[in-house]
């Protein structure tokens, strides 16, 4: 397991949560390598939900945040639009989302060509800051490009994808909603 990078006594902090604990055991198939999934008990009882991340105390911490500029790839025949909702997915993270605003829109095809900044159309590319129900743990894509990739879900299908570039003060912080 230690060949995992995770050993008994580690201790662990979960974002977005805050909690803290110590592994007590692992659990799994002795021949575990880096990026296999294997389970482990706390030492102590905390409670840790879907979607929160693990990292070892004093090591880089995931990013926490409810708002986010990120670059979006639309696929859905329906525009992404500012003010409506959809489901946001990172890792096992599940939030809702909606479109706060549309910084710049490119054609996956012809990225120079001027287009419209008031929607999203199906196949293109554009800087978005989203706005989320919750608040997600994710990397950077120069940290972690895994952990820094989402889906955008609309009537339960995925509508678009796209990677988070930074986090943002949230809307309510600044004063707004």
């Amino acid at each position: 397991f230690e060949r995992a990078g995770l050993a008994p006594g580690d201790e662990l902090v979960f974002a977005p949560g805050g909690g803290r604990a110590r592994v007590a055991t692992l659990e799994g198939l002795p021949a575990v390598e880096p990026g296999d999934c294997v389970g482990f008990t706390l030492d102590e009882p905390i409670f840790v939900t879907r979607g929160q991340v693990a990292t070892r105390a004093g090591e880089r911490p995931c990013r926490v945040a409810r708002s986010l500029r990120a670059y979006v790839f639309w696929l859905a025949r329906e525009p992404l639009a500012p003010g409506r909702r959809y489901g946001f997915r990172l890792g096992t993270a599940r939030t809702s989302v909606h479109l706060a605003e549309i910084r710049r829109v490119m054609d996956a095809a012809s990225p120079d060509a001027p287009l419209s900044q008031s929607r999203v159309e199906r196949h293109q590319v554009a800087e978005c800051v989203l706005e989320l129900g919750d608040a997600v743990a994710f990397d950077l894509p120069d940290e972690n490009a895994a952990m820094s990739r989402f889906v955008l879900v609309a009537d339960h299908d995925i509508a678009g994808g796209g990677i988070v570039q930074e986090a943002l003060p949230h809307a309510r912080s600044r004063g707004r909603d």
